[in-house]
């Protein structure tokens, strides 16, 4: 790829309010880079490897954007890209920057999806065939429960 592609994201900790600004990267080279970018601080190197480097990333589709990346060494790392957008480059003017994102517009979360599957990337979808059964069973259980215990009581 020659064209390097940035878009804004947020990486996710433990709870959805546990989020900090980072940027998703393909450089030119076909690296995949996240940084974290906290106004104020110094950015975070998270992630910086070819595909090859990936051992798994999960696609999650549900009321999210989210993707979750398993490297071959170091932390998994969750990413949304819920309101992604194309992120600026450094000392970029505001005219230039919207001309930029006027013309290219963010990628979506599918492209980033195809992508890594193309550069031979293990890539699980968790969308709504995949929640809806979890969500069925665990009502399921909880009725079943339910009725033991009204059963026994």
């Amino acid at each position: 790829m020659n064209t390097p592609v940035r878009v804004t994201a947020q990486t996710m900790g433990a709870t959805v309010f546990n989020t900090k600004n980072a940027t998703l990267e393909w450089t030119p080279d076909g690296r995949i880079r996240i940084v974290e970018v906290e106004p104020g601080q110094q950015p975070v190197v998270l992630l910086d490897t070819p595909p090859q480097g990936l051992q798994h990333v999960a696609n999650h589709t549900v009321n999210q954007s989210m993707m979750v990346f398993k490297p071959q060494a170091g932390p998994t790392i969750r990413l949304s890209l819920l309101g992604s957008m194309i992120a600026p480059e450094p000392n970029e003017s505001a005219d230039s920057y919207a001309r930029r994102t006027a013309m290219t517009g963010a990628p979506p979360q599918a492209w980033w999806v195809e992508t890594l599957r193309a550069s031979g990337v293990k890539v699980s979808d968790w969308g709504f065939a995949k929640t809806l059964p979890i969500a069925v069973g665990i009502v399921v259980g909880i009725l079943v429960i339910a009725a033991i215990a009204a059963f026994f009581s």
